[in-house]
């Protein structure tokens, strides 16, 4: 799937959790998170998710430049 590969160009290694642990990065997490407000307010689908996910991908990392970025600065 296209925008699965396009996904997965644009990881970033790690994440830092709230609780100060650091994690591997897992951007499905991120398309979850969005497919699951789509699926609330009847928006979009899973499809529409994984693209929403590459934008914000690509946006936080032209906007964050920790290696292991923060769950919040994600999440922004």
């Amino acid at each position: 799937m296209e925008s699965e590969k396009l996904i997965s160009a644009h990881i970033f290694t790690c994440i830092k959790k709230r609780d100060g642990r650091e994690e591997r990065f897992n951007p499905r997490k991120i398309t979850s998170a969005i497919k699951k407000a789509g699926e609330v307010t009847h928006e979009f689908d899973e499809e529409i998710a994984k693209v929403l996910t590459i934008r914000v991908l690509t946006l936080a990392q032209q906007l964050v430049s920790a290696e292991a970025p923060t769950v919040e600065e994600i999440q922004d």
